[in-house]
């Protein structure tokens, strides 16, 4: 850009009329771009309650597996004593039969 041209443009900014118009574009420009970076910090909040989202339910569907193992565990030493039950009632059965044969 030449001295001249240079020089027109400043002298031309300086005009009232252009300088007012300059200067809402300029506000225009900064709040656009403060909005852009409010809507950046937004998605990125978003961002970070998804994935805390995720690991909570994560952590959910763990302890849900962990109860399950559990009642599993439970179920089967329960099934386990009344079969011995079952079997110390026959046994029993079978001796107050004998018992009472004698």
């Amino acid at each position: 850009m030449t001295r001249k041209s240079k020089e027109f443009l400043d002298k031309l900014i300086r005009e009232p009329a252009i300088e007012k118009v300059l200067r809402a574009e300029l506000k225009r420009y900064k709040a656009e771009e403060e909005l852009r970076q409010q809507e950046a910090a937004s998605i990125a909040h978003e961002a970070r309650l998804a994935k805390q989202v995720e690991a909570e339910a994560a952590r959910q569907q763990r302890q849900r597996d962990e109860l399950k193992r559990e009642h599993q565990v439970a179920a089967s030493r329960m099934k386990r004593r009344i079969e011995e039950a079952k079997r110390h009632i026959a046994a029993n059965q079978d001796q107050v039969q004998r018992a009472a044969s004698a």
